[in-house]
């Protein structure tokens, strides 16, 4: 046996390797942001037109209270569909995004207000911070998973609200930080139903970017790894790498849901996603994606709108002294509850479930579909021989002393059988192979 080595000229070299760690980047880059041009081209005239457009009609639709509570939930249902795209895709679970929503607030808020840019452009400086910073958290990532992850989060989050949020430097301590939604020079949005006009936009371009996703070999790669690591190391998958970016990818998204639910409410600060009374804005997140489906877009998006105006509505027609009004935490756990005991998919999977069951049944009623053809009886061939007559006394195979070996394994040793006329005989060993 003669030793072959392998030459150090036969390994890529630097600037192959970097081609190719840039050609996996463009890949990424390509499946996130492709979408169809008439798509792409429609969600461009409408993130342009919309507010322009109902820049006099919102505000005769919705009253300013409606508008700031509806403004709010498309907040929330972005920050739920960015959550949804890590854990619900992933599987990687996040308890700490509510700091994520802060980073990207806080970065809007010094963005327009210190460095006097304008709104649209505070939205993608949240994105980079928050991204940036869900880069560091994904780093544990590369090695921990399930329960181990989501003490990490927790951490973060903990870390955040209790030292980086309260510091002059970034945050204006317990003053916090405004948030001006200045469109061009001093031209400024204070109606609250052209803000929530803005919020929708927002929505629906992060509905198309998770659109992309799933239907992406990236999303693949995510749905693969949620259900098995191993397999997807299997298929090719580079797990690490994949995980990493599906944690930036959903802290840059979070961060635009931090803008966004800033802007609405013009000031942030260290208690705004981490109230001391209630709950906070990760846990928020984590009942939403729970109980609107794990992996379901649509059903994390109305949890969101359900869980959001809830309080609102009752507030408003029951007033606020109402005993339901401080009940909205606690009917959020019920229904957290009830979808894991009940329903583990949520209510999108609960849907699913209905309409399958529906599926046969009305299947089963239906008068209209055709009847299945009989099938014809074709004649007995006249040069077909007789058949023989069945004989059980005299076997039709015989194995004696039968060996197999695998390398040094050997799985069948001396084995010997017969197997007559009508029989099904099956070799089975202790292992349950056969």
């Amino acid at each position: 046996m003669t030793a072959t080595t392998e030459s150090p000229l036969s390994a890529p070299s630097a600037p192959v390797r970097a081609a190719a760690g840039w050609t996996r980047a463009a890949e990424l880059w390509t499946a996130v942001f492709t979408a169809r041009r008439s798509t792409l081209l429609l969600l461009l005239a409408g993130a342009v037109l919309a507010p322009i457009m109902t820049a006099r009609e919102m505000p005769a639709w919705f009253g300013q209270d409606w508008a700031l509570a509806l403004a709010g939930a498309a907040g929330l249902a972005i920050a739920a569909i960015a959550l949804n795209l890590l854990t619900g895709y992933a599987g990687q679970i996040s308890l700490g995004h509510g700091a994520l929503l802060a980073v990207g607030a806080f970065a809007a808020g010094l963005a327009t207000s210190r460095g006097h840019l304008p709104m649209w452009v505070g939205l993608p400086i949240a994105a980079v911070a928050s991204g940036l910073v869900a880069l560091v958290i994904g780093f544990p990532a590369l090695r921990l998973r399930g329960l181990y992850l989501a003490v990490v989060t927790i951490a973060f989050g903990y870390a955040m609200y209790n030292s980086v949020l309260r510091l002059n430097l970034f945050t204006g301590g317990s003053a916090g930080v405004e948030l001006t939604r200045r469109l061009w020079g001093s031209v400024t949005v204070v109606d609250q139903a052209q803000m929530l006009a803005g919020a929708l936009v927002v929505l629906v371009l992060a509905w198309q970017l998770d659109g992309n996703v799933t239907s992406s070999r990236l999303g693949r790669a995510f749905r693969t790894i949620r259900e098995s690591e191993p397999v997807a190391e299997s298929f090719g998958v580079d797990v690490a790498r994949y995980k990493l970016f599906a944690f930036v990818l959903s802290g840059a998204l979070a961060g635009v849901a931090g803008a966004v639910i800033g802007f609405t409410v013009y000031l942030v600060n260290s208690e705004t996603f981490f109230p001391s009374v209630g709950v906070d804005y990760s846990l928020i997140l984590v009942i939403v994606v729970v109980v609107g489906g794990l992996g379901s877009r649509a059903g994390a998006v109305i949890a969101s709108f359900v869980l959001a105006l809830f309080p609102f509505v009752i507030g408003k027609y029951l007033g606020d002294s109402s005993p339901l009004y401080g009940l909205a935490p606690i009917i959020g756990a019920a229904m957290l509850i009830f979808a894991v005991a009940r329903h583990p998919g949520g209510f999108a999977g609960m849907v699913r479930e209905r309409r399958e069951r529906r599926g046969p049944r009305a299947a089963a009623v239906a008068v209209d579909e055709p009847a299945v053809a009989a099938v014809p009886q074709m004649p007995k061939p006249v040069s077909l021989r007789a058949r023989v007559p069945d004989s059980s006394s005299v076997p039709v195979l015989r194995v004696e002393d039968v060996t197999v070996r695998f390398g040094g394994l050997v799985a069948v040793d001396g084995a010997s059988l017969e197997v007559r006329s009508g029989q099904i005989v099956g070799l089975i060993g202790p292992n349950g192979a056969g």
